[in-house]
């Protein structure tokens, strides 16, 4: 049986339909492959790139701008560690990378702690991220519209100790942003470079990766008030063919890559639904695929439906839980209930 999360959530019921994962599973990853691509007819609205973790690096930075622009990309998001320690010549080589791929479709940032973490004041190194990022809001959190779509960056906008977090004001903002703007059969993309706690692969205690602030808390109970978001992030740098890298609860979660492991995102958005690539931007094949799709709610409820690995998994009868008889994946996953 599918693992299958009810949760009640008013206004749309949001089914992850389908993830294809290259050569992990071989029955599994077939069935996949061949549903998520049977209709080939049908064209995207538009289509985007979302990219992270370049770290510097011009040439794997100018394939994926490439790999973008061959795929009829409308836009590119870069969510993060465009720089290695946040110089203001490590800016200009990346943007003089992306410029160098003529016609490219036009690029949006997010903040990374790359671009502050080895600077000696986070302040200015906000402002230099703002200022090469060319946002007039003079913020490291904003909105725009791409083909009627809402878009929201965000990043961390306050340093007063450690570690940098979401300020109250911003959280305000987004919450007031997502509640004017959000529609309940239209996807919402959201992007921020670190992922939340407990989302995507390797975003757990187990791999080291903690919840740091109560405004991390904050973000996601925002989020979870909006099942059509999609929040895209980078930062860990990990394969996004491991298993769990997308994420569905009461909104929906992925890692893009990173540009440095020459990976990166592709998204495909049709009227009810939207196609996700993991492309490799040095082979320039894709390596993972899912789809969320959006279908107005009739029911009250709000469901996610993961069936990656659906011949893998078990009802346990004796308790609400799922388990994963495929040993490598052994883990319990509780359904959660409104």
């Amino acid at each position: 049986m599918l693992f299958l999360k009810r949760l009640k959530k008013p206004f749309l019921s949001l089914m992850l339909v389908n993830v294809a994962l290259t050569g992990v599973v071989g029955s599994a990853s077939a069935e996949s492959s061949a549903a998520v691509t049977e209709n080939t007819t049908e064209e995207p609205i538009f289509s985007f790139m979302s990219m992270s973790d370049t770290h510097s690096d011009t040439g794997k930075t100018a394939k994926a701008v490439t790999e973008a622009k061959n795929n009829n990309a409308s836009a590119i998001v870069l969510a993060g560690d465009i720089t290695n320690v946040g110089d203001s010549g490590e800016y200009d080589a990346i943007k003089k990378a992306i410029d160098s791929v003529k016609d490219h479709p036009p690029v949006y940032y997010a903040m990374g702690n790359h671009e502050y973490d080895w600077q000696s004041d986070y302040n200015v190194a906000k402002n230099r991220f703002i200022e090469k990022a060319e946002i007039p809001e003079k913020k490291v959190y904003y909105h725009r519209e791409i083909q009627d779509y809402d878009f929201i960056f965000l990043g961390y906008d306050t340093k007063p100790s450690y570690y940098a977090y979401m300020s109250d004001e911003q959280l305000a903002w987004f919450e007031s942003t997502l509640a004017a703007n959000a529609e309940p059969d239209k996807p919402i993309f959201v992007f921020m470079h670190e992922p939340i706690h407990q989302t995507v692969s390797k975003s757990y205690s187990s791999n080291g990766y903690y919840q740091r602030t109560a405004q991390d808390q904050e973000f996601r109970k925002i989020l979870e008030k909006y099942p059509q978001v999609i929040l895209t992030t980078g930062h860990l740098h990990d394969d996004t063919k491991i298993q769990g890298n997308m994420f569905a609860d009461k909104f929906t979660a992925l890692r893009d890559g990173a540009v440095l492991e020459s990976q990166a995102m592709m998204f495909d958005v049709y009227k009810d639904k939207v196609h996700i690539k993991g492309r490799d931007i040095t082979t320039k094949k894709t390596i993972w695929e899912g789809t969320m799709s959006l279908h107005p709610n009739t029911t009250g409820m709000y469901e996610a439906e993961d069936s990656v690995f659906a011949n893998l998994w078990r009802r346990h009868k004796s308790v609400r839980r799922q388990v994963c008889e495929y040993e490598p994946w052994k883990r319990i996953y509780r359904v959660a209930q409104g």
